[in-house]
């Protein structure tokens, strides 16, 4: 009967044994699946990072494309309508009988274009909406230093956290 009961606690401790290793396994299985999702929520986070940088330079490329579009097109509409004006008023002054005026109105539009004549008047109003741009960009510009610090933090962060994750992997 002794020999009934050591062999029942050999059985015992070889089960518990294998129970132990088992869960050894599982834990370590566990363990990896765990690590690889943490890699795979770093690498996602690092992809999102990379795309806002490249937001934030392509930002500043649209909006100067947007500003140099805007202007050329208001500038062209002030052109076409000092032309009309001019056009305008020489015929009114034909109709008028008034010859030595349409001739001296059409000698001047032929000395100096409409688009001459746009560039004269609205050279200040352009320098002066150049330094607005000017004041835009540098502000875009500090904008995107911030932006870039930021991320650079955040890419800290995660290089400082996958650090101790790996630490904490070797007790």
């Amino acid at each position: 009967m002794e020999n009934y009961w050591m062999e029942r606690a050999e059985l015992k401790a070889q089960v518990r044994a294998e129970l132990e290793e088992e869960y050894k396994q599982k834990l370590q299985q566990v363990k990896e699946e765990m690590e690889r999702a943490l890699e795979e929520g770093y690498e996602e986070a690092y992809q999102m990072l990379l795309t806002e940088r490249l937001k934030a330079d392509q930002l500043e490329v649209d909006l100067y494309e947007e500003y140099d579009k805007r202007l050329h097109d208001c500038r062209e509409y002030i052109i076409d309508k000092v032309d009309a004006f001019l056009d305008l008023e020489w015929k009114k002054l034909c109709e008028a009988g008034q010859d030595e005026y349409a001739a001296k109105l059409a000698g001047w539009r032929k000395a100096i274009s409409p688009r001459e004549m746009v560039d004269i008047s609205i050279g200040a109003a352009v320098q002066e909406s150049y330094e607005q741009v000017i004041a835009s960009r540098r502000h875009l510009e500090a904008k995107t230093m911030r932006q870039g610090v930021q991320i650079a933090k955040l890419e800290a962060t995660v290089r400082k956290l996958k650090a101790g994750d790996k630490n904490d992997d070797n007790p």
